[in-house]
């Protein structure tokens, strides 16, 4: 089985621009985070996730965090917010802890799928091995 650890590029997207909507995105910078290709270079060392992620729109960003512990983050409306990670079987769910974004990493087939919800509206991301 393929593992979420290993690095990742976007290839396509389900329905981002009703999730960027919804959590308040200027219309103008929906097309180009919808056609960001990010990379996504997900290790663990013992305890601790590092999700280092390169992007068109916000360049690098390197996260660390461990498993049911609160943790900063960058989000796309700007600034950071407070977010607890949790492994769930085969998946990863982060979860902001004042607001309702949400985001579940899983492997299907040979791919990883990026869910993000907010509320209602949720969009998916889908990325392959480099």
């Amino acid at each position: 089985m393929t593992t979420i650890l290993g690095k990742w590029k976007g290839e396509s997207q389900e329905n981002m621009e009703v999730l960027l909507k919804a959590i308040g995105l200027p219309e103008d910078k929906i097309p180009v985070i919808v056609s960001d290709k990010q990379i996504f270079n997900i290790s663990k060392d013992g305890d601790y996730f590092t999700f280092d992620v390169t992007s068109q729109i916000t360049g690098n960003a390197k996260t660390k965090f461990k498993e049911g512990e609160p943790y900063e983050a960058p989000t796309l409306t700007g600034g950071n917010k407070t977010f607890v990670a949790t492994k769930e079987g085969d998946k990863v769910h982060v979860r902001q802890q004042d607001g309702p974004l949400e985001r579940i990493y899983e492997i299907v087939g040979d791919k990883m799928l990026l869910t993000i919800k907010a509320g209602d509206a949720s969009g998916k991301i889908y990325f392959s091995k480099v």
